[in-house]
């Protein structure tokens, strides 16, 4: 009789216990049906305290074990937080955590996979979401029950399913509080501004009073060497009324408070107007030119508001251009429209900077040359707003180191 050849049988982990290919399918079907109650149950879970409440009952119900924790830490590793299921009843625990070695073990941390920890028996499952792991679940040894390979598998479906549960949650509560955050500050921004304006008005009113006395000899005559200087304080104190009139004009915007004026209006007189007011701000050796048709333009707009649109951008102009270069301001019909473009031959505009222009607050950064340029960041937002509440709009035409073309287009008057 010829003996069979024996068999090599395969090997185990300690407290794994192997399955045979008849098992597979009552294998797979129990998995599914574990996966299937978790997600219904991940379902409806809004919180992360949620999310790692159910995740304990399904694996505890799944793996039938008399007791199951689930880790969370803060991204220092500093404190640990519990929650453990034991029996019916469910207890949530917060600590510091003094060493590595507290709570869960450091090892099992950076595991992606469920395992069987060597020393106590008991199964360590990774809430893993991506390259994220996010909690960690220790399930005890029950006496009469060793954890099987199968056990592993339904771990690892149940811990990826909360794990992206769990993540997703986070998620969105970080967006909401950013959301919220933005919010706070938009808040505190349009306060400041409303507040700003009005409170520095009534001093500014004052000063620029005093200077006209001044000039027309109120207070006796005035020295000749001061009267040189008149031209520079009254720029600076025309700068400063266009600063507070802009945060006095974006307050009023952003609470709905905007009212037009609106008149028939040569937009040729507006142009002109907006053009000399900016003549105190031309650099030495730089020109200002303006070009106007022979014919009036008309449009129907609120008068002091598009001269604050046009002022905006010749000033801007300006401000951005370096000296011995040129400033040139436009006006033409084509068609039903009227534009007025505003050209510079300044340091020019960058392509990332083009979805913050028109943004409140928002400046040139890329460029280091700008940051020495004074300004709030509320001129462009201000005016491209007017202009669309006058149904026009504003559009820009930059390169850096080339200049900028800001291009006002208003419906011609009907």
């Amino acid at each position: 009789m010829t003996a069979s050849p024996r068999r090599t049988p395969r090997p185990r982990s300690a407290n794994v216990t192997g399955t045979t290919p008849l098992v597979h399918v009552h294998r797979r079907v129990r998995e599914l049906e574990a996966a299937q109650r978790a997600a219904l149950q991940l379902l409806d879970a809004t919180s992360p305290d949620e999310v790692m409440l159910v995740a304990v009952r399904v694996i505890a119900d799944s793996l039938r074990a008399p007791r199951v924790r689930l880790y969370t830490w803060d991204d220092l590793r500093s404190t640990l937080r519990a929650v453990c299921l034991e029996g019916s009843g469910v207890i949530v625990d917060e600590r510091p955590a003094p060493s590595p070695r507290v709570g869960p073990p450091a090892r099992a941390r950076a595991a992606r996979n469920s395992a069987v920890d060597e020393r106590s028996g008991n199964l360590m499952i990774p809430l893993v979401a991506g390259s994220e792991q996010l909690a960690l679940v220790v399930v005890d040894r029950s006496s009469a029950h060793r954890f099987e390979h199968e056990d592993l598998a339904v771990a690892d479906e149940l811990a990826a399913l909360a794990g992206r549960k769990l993540r997703n949650i986070l998620r969105t509560h970080e967006l909401e509080a950013r959301a919220r955050q933005a919010r706070d500050a938009e808040q505190v921004k349009s306060e400041f501004l409303n507040l700003a304006s009005h409170e520095l008005r009534g001093p500014l009113t004052v000063l620029m009073g005093y200077v006209s006395l001044l000039e027309d000899g109120a207070f006796g005559p005035v020295p000749e060497a001061f009267m040189g200087t008149m031209p520079v304080i009254n720029a600076r104190l025309s700068e400063m009324e266009g600063l507070i009139n802009a945060m006095l004009e974006t307050s009023r915007l952003e609470d709905g408070q905007l009212r037009l004026d609106l008149a028939v209006t040569d937009l040729r007189e507006v142009v002109d107007d907006a053009v000399r007011r900016c003549e105190l701000f031309v650099h030495p050796g730089q020109r200002l030119g303006l070009r106007c048709p022979d014919g009036p333009v008309q449009v129907n707009v609120d008068r002091e508001r598009m001269l604050t649109v046009v002022s905006n951008l010749v000033h801007n102009a300006i401000k951005y251009s370096v000296q011995h270069t040129d400033v040139y301001c436009g006006l033409s019909v084509d068609g039903d429209v009227a534009t007025v473009a505003v050209r510079d031959t300044g340091i020019g505009i960058a392509a990332d900077d083009m979805d913050t222009l028109f943004t409140r607050f928002g400046r040139i950064r890329s460029n280091p040359d700008s940051r020495s340029v004074p300004g709030t960041g509320l001129g462009l937002y201000l005016s491209r707003e007017l202009t669309r509440a006058h149904g026009g709009d504003i559009v820009v035409e930059s390169s850096p180191g080339e200049g900028s073309v800001f291009t006002v287009v208003l419906p011609l008057a009907g």
